[in-house]
């Protein structure tokens, strides 16, 4: 599972299934569904499973 992330706003844009949406894909939904939050500033990035179980674990939301 990846997601779409906005790290300012600290609000997810969806959890997406490696099986079904590659790396290039995510990048296209990222610019298309995130552009306004990189307009104004926001850092949009696709995390890793690996992030999502560390910043659940730690609490951080």
């Amino acid at each position: 599972m990846k997601e779409i992330y906005c790290s300012n706003c600290k609000k997810s844009f969806g959890l997406y299934n490696e099986k079904y949406f590659s790396d290039k894909s995510l990048e296209k939904m990222k610019i298309h569904h995130c552009s306004l939050h990189v307009f104004y500033g926001h850092v949009v990035i696709i995390r890793d499973p690996v992030e999502l179980v560390l910043t659940k674990n730690i609490g951080l939301k």
